[in-house]
């Protein structure tokens, strides 16, 4: 994971790179594609966790044994980057069921933040209806885009989560890398920023206007909310917010088991 090492597997590999799915695979695995100058990074170097104000959220709980929230990782010692909001619905409609779309996150402005400002996606149709939803922003302006999508009721429409003030934390360098399965469900896999914790392969989609394959901007993993849903992405996944800069467009999606 570092510029010399890389240097070496892309001097390795070569001109292979292009032709050998295996490699490709491995490189995307450390959030890299090789380029004729070298490399390009598929994610932000810095790393930084959404922590919840205390009692938004219950201890995870599987197979009948409760958590706790006492992981380092949801209350970090690091320096506060920047504060926002969670939840909550906008006035946009979703391209695919016509229902107001979810609001996932938004930032107050800081430059400090390689990543979209407001962030939303539909919680009825991301998945389920359709594996992945775009959105073009406009300075705080937010609408669907992409390839145009069949309307359709959804299977399993949801309302808005709740919402809440949030903070945005730098991340000490012990939980810079997170690993899903190992988290064991105790570590706060909310996250802005560094690399992403997959649960399958590695997933950087192409921009839908300009081909470029996009960068990973932050993620959510399932949470049980106090008082509110216990809110699973498919079956206790985590969603995935990928962002293209030059063309100010995000994509949502899911992984799970």
């Amino acid at each position: 994971r570092t510029p010399l090492g890389w240097a070496a597997a892309i001097a390795a590999v070569g001109s292979r790179v292009a032709d050998d799915q295996w490699s490709r695979g491995c490189f995307d695995l450390v959030g890299l594609e090789p380029t004729s100058n070298g490399y390009r990074k598929l994610f932000p170097e810095r790393t930084m966790h959404v922590v919840f104000p205390e009692g938004f959220l219950r201890p995870p709980r599987w197979a009948g044994v409760e958590g706790r929230l006492d992981n380092p990782t949801w209350q970090p010692p690091g320096e506060d980057i920047a504060t926002g909001s969670f939840g909550g619905s906008i006035d946009e409609p979703c391209r695919v069921c016509g229902k107001a779309l979810h609001r996932l996150l938004s930032i107050e402005e800081h430059d400090a933040i390689e990543v979209p400002r407001n962030v939303v996606t539909c919680l009825s149709c991301v998945g389920w209806s359709e594996p992945i939803l775009f959105f073009s922003h406009d300075g705080d302006d937010v609408r669907p885009a992409g390839w145009q999508v069949a309307q359709q009721q959804p299977q399993f429409p949801a309302d808005p989560l709740p919402a809440t003030p949030i903070r945005i934390v730098e991340s000490p360098s012990r939980w810079q890398l997170q690993d899903w399965a190992t988290s064991n469900g105790q570590e706060n896999l909310n996250r802005v920023g560094g690399e992403p914790t997959w649960i399958q392969s590695p997933d950087y989609p192409p921009c839908p206007e300009c081909q470029r394959r996009m960068t990973f901007a932050m993620q959510f993993d399932s949470l049980d909310i106090d008082g509110g849903p216990w809110w699973l992405w498919g079956s206790g996944g985590i969603l995935y917010v990928v962002w293209c800069a030059n063309c100010s467009v995000s994509a949502t999606f899911w992984q799970c088991t």
